[in-house]
């Protein structure tokens, strides 16, 4: 926590938010690596297989959906950084917070039902 000067829920939740570059960087850092930290160390063998759970894993084609929505509100993110990184005014500033808070609440929130934690 303190090399990146925060943990990885604030960043991910307060950081992107507040469109913290630092944040922007340390999030993808921690998901690579925790990728890589579970495929290399094949993790995913300690637990059995279940038939009933893995009936119940969306299809590829709502893995498909969501990463194509995730795509463009990065895209959608990334023109609010070059509108706000021009010197744009204090509304249009404004106007990019409120975007980034309903981006990452939106992703969070999704986050929870693909999961299967809300209803």
């Amino acid at each position: 926590a303190s090399m990146q000067h925060g943990c990885t829920s604030g960043h991910g939740l307060t950081g992107l938010a507040r469109l913290s570059l630092r944040s922007w960087v340390a999030v993808p850092t921690f998901m690579v690596a925790g990728m890589l930290t579970a495929t290399l160390s094949q993790s995913a063998q300690a637990f059995p297989p279940d038939a009933q759970i893995e009936a119940e894993v969306p299809k590829w084609y709502v893995g498909s959906a969501v990463a194509a929505s995730s795509a463009v509100v990065l895209a959608m993110i990334a023109a609010v950084f070059r509108c706000v990184g021009r010197g744009g005014d204090e509304r249009a500033k404004q106007v990019a917070m409120l975007f980034g808070e309903l981006v990452v609440g939106l992703t969070f929130g999704c986050g929870l039902v693909i999961s299967g934690m809300a209803r």
